[in-house]
């Protein structure tokens, strides 16, 4: 993952906020929403770093050169530890045990210990439990600090045990700015911020595998299936996406193409695929909005359905030939 070398202004600034509680005292329990392509992963490192640091400024920010801020920086810090899921499974039990031991243990280096729970909405239920219970019987000198692009999805009372730290900006044209600064062209550059919205890491990685091109391909593919729902075509599409680390870029694809699709049944203008409006509109036309919410929960539960190692050619397959019988479906298989 490509780091930012330094925040734009709204986000810096917003790291300072969260530097400030540092004077007033931190609460053993904190939760932090965005997304981990967002500004926020760095914007917390930093405020850890700075709530660890042995000598830090008058502005609450982290030295950079005591022995915690050195430790921290290589991943060698002995009050701090991070949980995250791992190649996209769930948080599981032990994860969330051994991590409670830890912060049960007094400091070696300062005044905490430090743990930092990343994607806190993949918390298995028994996970889950295990960490309410950490929460209602904290360890003295202990802080835990949450971050879940998805806070509803945490159990209520986790949710009430935990502060909300104030809510990042959403700097779109900030975020278009530092991805020219990372050396994107402008116009792809507003291309992508357009499709990953304040996920600028996520758009560095795009640019890099040249998404704008597949999109556009695909958007193609997409619109001669609707003219033509030829079998074959439909296959390689299955058979392209299935295999692509992409699959997760086409599947946010599909859904903004059906959200324009309602938009444009409802009379909206905020439209993203704006270069493909008209074929669009023309699709629009064959769906009713219930059909279409049918389709956008469809490809919602895409990511679910992968984790659960169903056979995802199969579910794209009949996905897209919705797509191409305006959400009739049916009528199709390999070998039909």
């Amino acid at each position: 993952m490509v780091e930012p070398v330094a925040l734009p202004i709204a986000y810096a600034r917003h790291g300072q906020l969260l530097r400030q509680m540092l004077a007033r005292g931190l609460p053993q329990s904190m939760l932090a929403q965005g997304h981990p392509d967002s500004f926020l992963p760095k914007i917390l490192e930093d405020f850890e770093a700075a709530a660890l640091c042995l000598e830090p400024g008058s502005d609450q920010s982290a030295c950079g050169r005591c022995r915690s801020c050195r430790l921290l920086m290589h991943g060698q810090h002995p009050d701090y530890r991070r949980v995250a899921s791992l190649e996209d499974k769930d948080i599981g039990i032990d994860a969330v045990r051994e991590a409670l031991e830890f912060l049960s243990y007094r400091p070696q280096l300062g005044s905490r210990r430090w743990l930092r729970v990343d994607s806190a909405e993949r918390l298995t239920l028994a996970a889950a439990n295990a960490l309410l219970k950490g929460l209602e019987e904290p360890a003295p000198l202990a802080h835990l600090l949450l971050s879940s692009i998805a806070p509803a999805r945490l159990l209520p009372t986790i949710r009430s045990r935990c502060l909300r730290l104030p809510a990042m900006p959403k700097d779109l044209p900030a975020c278009r700015a530092w991805l020219v600064e990372q050396g994107v062209p402008e116009a792809e550059a507003s291309q992508l911020i357009q499709f990953c919205g304040d996920r600028p890491l996520l758009a560095i990685r795009l640019h890099a595998q040249d998404w704008l091109g597949q999109r556009r391909a695909a958007l193609e593919k997409l619109l001669e299936l609707r003219r033509r729902p030829q079998p074959q075509v439909l296959f390689r599409l299955v058979d392209q996406w299935s295999k692509s680390e992409l699959l997760p870029s086409y599947r946010e694809l599909m859904l903004s193409i059906y959200g324009d699709m309602l938009a444009l049944l409802q009379g909206l203008d905020k439209i993203r695929n704006v270069d493909y409006i008209q074929g669009l509109r023309d699709a629009a036309t064959h769906w009713s909005v219930s059909q279409i919410w049918t389709e956008l929960q469809g490809w919602l539960s895409l990511e679910q359905e992968q984790r659960q190692h169903l056979q995802i050619q199969y579910v794209l397959e009949d996905r897209l030939w919705h797509w191409a019988s305006n959400g009739q479906g049916g009528g199709h298989g390999r070998h039909g």
